[in-house]
């Protein structure tokens, strides 16, 4: 299988909206294959304004597919802040795989140091940055501490913060904690990222079940 190579997952500030009321499962595809999820509760599909976002941060993304997009909509406010996205690598879209088999090696490439030697490079940071300053049309920074925190039967799990902010000189930008659970649903090949305030370590280890649950959700929905 090629090698996953994993980038975290763009976050756009929020503006406030209205939002819809829940829908029918979302349905999406991953290289031919369909699949379905229902969103949880406090989340929705893009509606307007958050369309446009939504869009801008997909096109920012060189090295995944974003096969599923939901903000925020508690109160019946939407806001892109904290979303919840589904992304394969592109590298992997048409790759079959069980999820024994794929969790097994990535467990392989966890342990291997030169993967946590790539991450460390700051190359994934400066070519995100190159990317969403591209699509923005101005300067952004891009700084996130992603690395592997282990695996499971479901997931494996990567898990950081992610900042995102104005070029260089214009102060720190605000971290966002993120985890991603990396798993496979039909043989195909995606992750599940769920976003959350930073307000420590324990900010970031608490999103993992979260991700997981997600991606058991999504699981027990395409048997």
């Amino acid at each position: 299988m090629k090698r996953i190579v994993v980038v975290a997952a763009l976050v756009c500030s929020a503006v406030g909206g209205h939002a819809a009321s829940a829908a029918a499962p979302a349905e999406f595809r991953i290289g031919g294959v369909v699949l379905k999820f229902t969103l949880p509760p406090g989340y929705c599909a893009p509606q307007r304004k958050y369309i446009d976002i939504a869009q801008l941060v997909t096109a920012s993304d060189n090295q995944n597919v974003t096969d599923l997009t939901a903000y925020k909509c508690d109160g019946g406010v939407m806001t892109a802040k904290d979303p919840l996205l589904i992304k394969t690598p592109k590298s992997v879209l048409m790759t079959d795989v069980e999820r024994p088999e794929l969790l097994k090696q990535m467990g392989a490439v966890f342990d291997n140091p030169a993967f946590s030697t790539a991450i460390a490079t700051g190359s994934i940071d400066s070519d995100s940055a190159k990317s969403i300053s591209e699509v923005l049309g101005q300067s952004v920074t891009v700084k996130t501490t992603i690395k592997p925190i282990g695996k499971d039967d479901t997931c494996a799990y990567l898990a950081g913060t992610v900042a995102i902010g104005p070029g260089a000189g214009d102060g720190e930008p605000e971290a966002s904690a993120v985890t991603g659970c990396i798993t496979a649903v039909n043989k195909r090949i995606l992750i599940v990222y769920v976003y959350g305030s930073y307000s420590g370590p324990q900010s970031i280890i608490a999103l993992a079940p979260k991700a997981k649950a997600l991606a058991l959700q999504l699981i027990a929905e395409n048997q």
